[in-house]
C-alpha cells in the first residue's frame, strides 16, 4: 500500500510521466485493481513506451488467435 500511495503522489505531481503511469499499471495489477485509467492515459500520451507497445502486441496476437478459431 505504501508504494501505491507514493506512486499516486508522484502521479498527482506529474500525471503525464510515463514511468509513473507504467508503475501504477503494474501496482494496480499486483494489488488486484483494474489499471484501466492508467493504461488509457499511457496509450494516449506515450505510444512509444515499452509497456504500451507490449500491451498492443499482446492484444494484436490475441485478436489474430481469435480470428483463426472463429
Amino acid at each position: 500500500m505504501e508504494r501505491e500511495t507514493l506512486l499516486l503522489e508522484a502521479w498527482n505531481k506529474d500525471a503525464e510521466d510515463p514511468e509513473t503511469l507504467a508503475n501504477l499499471v503494474v501496482c494496480c495489477i499486483h494489488l488486484g485493481n483494474l489499471p484501466s485509467r492508467f493504461v488509457s492515459q499511457s496509450r494516449l500520451a506515450h505510444l512509444d513506451h515499452v509497456l504500451v507497445k507490449g500491451a498492443s502486441t499482446v492484444e494484436e496476437s490475441f485478436d489474430r488467435a481469435l480470428q483463426s478459431v472463429a
